[in-house]
């Protein structure tokens, strides 16, 4: 159960109960769900404490959850359990309701596995309700109205196609981000070094908080994204196994980061898109560009600073390192002959 510090500084930041919530048994509309603060929690279970945080602080009234784990018969069951609120209208949505414009997958070569290509083909489903508090409960520290959306997906492709589509959805207040180690239903990490990471910085929707679960029960091994930094509030105890987490902000300084102004300014003068690219991305396309002959790491490393398309976290110059670390981390996907690399032809 959320309390303490970490309830005061997202009070800090607080959002008024939108319009829309305070109508009877207010209807599913995608626009309207989406224009409201949203925090985003892939792989949730039966983990409401997010819920109950936020709620507590204000800080957001619209909740979006997805996890491939369940069915819908478990989700009817899971959005009636949410502690000190009761359902008053319910829906279940189809991918046509969800996003009835489509959406275009940008998941980069190197990460579509053929899992990953399966859940990109698989239709969303969901169930959306809009909870109201219950009256007894109390009225001083909790939300009087929230809204649920938990959808069957996957976390890091419903990442995609629900926030990276350029239509105007804004990116989530705050995500979640809480790896199970003993669970092996998803095919990538949600913490740093992940798909999620990587689909949120290449086409730059990145939300203003992250909520980090610890892989074990005593607080060790928190992995936040690049870019964002310890608040300092204590860690408390949260979801099923009370896993301690720890909240972290974006740095607005950081050079990972670009603003929506400079983005615009070089959207305008190119004509083309300016999401960043990971390193891997980068020798990648590299290497494909060139017929996927042997390249030296140097001159791999050359031209993804000739190319200047990609961005580290300090802005330092890419090195022959870089380019071997590269093919350490994606063995699977890269071969190495001394000083020289390329693509594995079934990578």
């Amino acid at each position: 159960m959320p309390t303490g510090e970490m309830i005061s500084t997202l009070s800090q930041h607080p959002e008024r109960l939108p319009e829309w919530l305070e109508q009877s048994q207010p209807q599913f509309d995608r626009e309207i769900f989406f224009g409201s603060r949203t925090v985003y929690y892939p792989g949730p279970h039966r983990d409401f404490d997010p819920v109950k945080l936020c709620a507590k602080a204000n800080a957001a009234h619209t909740f979006f959850y997805v996890d491939d784990g369940v069915s819908l018969d478990d989700i009817h069951k899971l959005v009636h359990g949410v502690n000190g609120y009761e359902v008053e209208h319910e829906e279940e949505l189809t991918e046509a309701v969800l996003l009835p414009a489509g959406w275009t997958s940008h998941v980069h070569k190197t990460d579509l596995t053929a899992k990953v290509k399966q859940t990109i083909e698989t239709d969303f489903k969901g169930i959306y309700v809009s909870l109201k508090r219950v009256e007894h409960h109390d009225q001083s520290r909790t939300a009087k109205c929230l809204a649920l959306l938990y959808v069957v997906g996957d976390g890091h492709i419903a990442y995609d196609a629900f926030y990276c589509q350029q239509d105007g959805t804004p990116v989530p207040y705050l995500i979640v981000v809480q790896d199970h180690g003993g669970m092996a239903l998803n095919h990538s990490r949600f913490e740093r070094g992940g798909l999620l990471e990587r689909l949120a910085y290449q086409r730059c929707r990145y939300p203003e908080w992250l909520l980090i679960g610890s892989k074990d029960t005593i607080g060790e091994s928190y992995e936040p994204w690049d870019g964002y930094t310890d608040t300092g509030v204590a860690p408390e105890p949260q979801g099923a196994v009370k896993n301690p987490r720890k909240l972290y902000r974006r740095e607005e300084d950081s050079p990972l980061f670009l603003t929506r102004q400079s983005r615009q300014v070089q959207r305008n003068e190119t004509g083309e898109s300016t999401t960043r690219p990971t390193l891997i991305h980068e020798v990648h396309d590299i290497l494909q560009a060139q017929g996927n002959h042997w390249m030296r790491l140097k001159d791999v490393a050359d031209r993804v600073n000739e190319r200047a398309r990609y961005q580290s976290t300090t802005s330092s110059t890419v090195t022959t390192r870089h380019i071997f670390d590269v093919w350490y981390e994606r063995k699977q996907q890269f071969e190495r002959d001394k000083s020289r690399i390329r693509c594995k032809e079934n990578g």
